[in-house]
C-alpha cells in the first residue's frame, strides 16, 4: 500500500527540521561540562555512550518507521530528546549526563532517516526527482541555519549555564506538538506472508541481517553500491563529528568567551546552510566529483589544523562547514536513489549505524589523545578515517559510473 503523504508535508517538515536542530546547548556543552568539573576525556566518553545508544537503536527504529510510518518514530524522537534535555538541566554531572545521553541517542536514532524518507515520498508523489533534490537541499539548509542561529544564543550561559538547555528543551517540546498534530498519518505496509520479519514482530539484529541478505539477493548491484556508500559516509561523518568537539576544545584552550564562541558557531552553521541550499542542489549533477574531492579536502584541512599555530587553528576548522554542507545532501540523494521503496528508512538507518559504530571506536581514542597527548596529535589521528575515505571513494566512483 502506498503511504498517504499530503502535498503540504515538505513545508511541515521544514518547521520540524528547524525545531529538531535548534540547540543552543550542544555547541558549547563541552565548555559548560568542563565548567561543572567534567573532564575533556569524560565529555568524549559521553559522546561514545550516545553513539552506542544510537548504534543499538538505529536499525530497530528504521524498521519501525518502514512498518508503522515516519510520523510514529518522529514523535518518539521528540519524546526522547525532551527527556534528555530535562536530565541535562537537572543535575550537571558525569553520571546524570550519561543517562541523558542514552535518551539523546534514542532521540537521534528515531529521527535519523525518517525525515528524508518522508520528504522523498512526498516529492515523488507530487513531482519528480529534481523537485526532491531541491527540497532536500532546502531541508538540510534549514537544519544548518537552525543549528547556527540557535548556537548564537549560547551566550545566555553567561547569565546561567542551564539557560541554553532550557531553550533547547522548549524547541523539542514544540517539535513534539507539531509532529503529533501536523504530520500526516501513514497506513501500515501490507506484506506477503514470510516476506519480512514484521508478521512475527522480530526486530532483532539477526532479522535485520536477513533483510539485508534478501536485498543483496534481489538487487545485487544496488546493494553493493549502498554498502560502499555506507562505509564512505561513515568515514567522512566521524571526522566531522569529531571536529564538532575539537572546535569546542580549541575554543576552551584559547579561553574564548561564550559570546565569541557563539558567533563562531553562527558563522560555521550559517556557512554550512548556505552551501546546502545554494550549492548542494546544483552540485548534485557532479556527484561523482564530490565523492572524490570531499575526503581529499578533509585530509588537507586536518593537516593544516595540526600544524597551524593554535591562534590560527579556527580558520581551517571553520572551513569544515563546507564539507558538512555538501556531504549530507550528497549521501541522502545516493541512498534514496539506490534503496528500495519499502526499506528506504532502514537503509538510512544502516548508514547511520555504521557511522556510530566507527564513532564509538574512534571517539574515546580522540578524547584520550587530546587530553593526554595533544590536540595536534588528535588531528593527525583523524587523518586515518579521512584517508581511508579517500581510498574508498575510488571504489564508489567506479561502481556508480559502471
Amino acid at each position: 500500500m502506498t503511504a498517504v503523504v499530503l502535498p503540504r508535508t515538505p513545508s511541515i517538515l521544514r518547521y520540524v527540521t528547524a525545531l529538531r536542530w535548534f540547540d543552543p546547548f550542544s555547541p558549547i556543552s563541552l565548555i559548560i561540562g568542563h565548567g561543572f568539573g567534567i573532564s575533556y576525556y569524560e565529555m568524549f566518553l559521553l559522546q561514545a555512550v550516545c553513539s552506542m545508544t544510537i548504534l543499538l537503536s538505529e536499525l530497530p527504529a528504521g524498521l519501525l518507521a518502514d512498518r508503522f510510518g515516519c510520523r510514529y518514530v518522529m514523535i518518539l524522537s521528540a519524546v526522547f530528546l525532551s527527556t534528555a534535555y530535562i536530565l541535562f538541566m537537572l543535575s550537571p554531572s558525569f553520571l546524570t549526563w550519561m543517562i541523558a545521553e542514552l535518551f539523546a541517542g534514542l532521540g537521534v536514532a528515531f529521527y535519523s532517516g525518517a525525515d528524508t524518507a518522508l520528504l522523498y515520498a512526498s516529492c515523488h508523489r507530487e513531482s519528480n526527482r529534481s523537485h526532491y533534490q531541491k527540497q532536500e537541499g532546502l531541508m538540510q539548509s534549514i537544519a544548518r541555519w537552525s543549528e547556527g542561529l540557535s548556537s548564537g544564543l549560547g551566550f545566555v550561559a553567561m547569565v546561567n549555564a542551564r539557560l541554553p538547555i532550557i531553550l533547547a528543551l522548549g524547541a523539542k517540546l514544540l517539535m513534539l506538538f507539531l509532529c503529533f498534530t501536523a504530520l500526516p498519518k501513514q497506513p501500515r505496509h501490507r506484506v506477503k506472508s514470510g516476506s519480512t520479519a514484521f508478521e512475527n514482530k522480530r526486530f532483532g539484529p539477526l532479522e535485520i541481517l536477513r533483510l539485508l541478505r534478501l536485498d543483496k539477493q534481489q538487487r545485487p548491484v544496488q546493494h553493493k553500491i549502498l554498502v560502499s556508500l555506507f562505509f564512505y559516509a561513515a568515514l567522512q561523518s566521524i571526522v566531522l563529528i569529531n571536529i564538532f568537539w575539537m572546535i569546542q576544545l580549541t575554543a576552551d584552550t584559547l579561553s574564548l568567551s561564550l559570546s565569541l564562541m557563539s558567533n563562531l558557531w553562527v558563522f560555521y552553521f550559517g556557512l554550512c546552510a548556505l552551501v546546502s541550499y545554494f550549492l548542494a542542489n546544483r552540485l548534485l549533477q557532479y556527484r561523482q566529483s564530490q565523492i572524490i574531492l570531499l575526503p581529499l579536502i578533509s585530509s588537507l584541512l586536518l593537516l593544516i589544523s595540526a600544524f597551524a599555530p593554535i591562534y590560527l587553528r579556527m580558520i581551517p576548522l571553520m572551513l569544515f562547514s563546507l564539507i558538512y554542507g555538501l556531504l549530507m545532501p550528497l549521501i541522502n540523494s545516493f541512498i534514496n536513489d539506490y534503496a528500495s521503496k519499502k526499506s528506504r528508512v532502514m537503509m538510512h538507518s544502516c548508514s547511520a549505524v555504521l557511522t556510530r559504530l566507527l564513532f564509538v571506536l574512534v571517539v574515546p581514542v580522540t578524547g584520550y589523545v587530546a587530553q593526554y597527548v595533544s590536540s595536534e596529535a588528535a588531528f593527525l589521528f583523524l587523518l586515518v578515517p579521512s584517508i581511508l575515505g579517500s581510498c574508498l571513494s575510488i571504489r564508489v566512483l567506479w561502481m556508480v559510473s559502471d
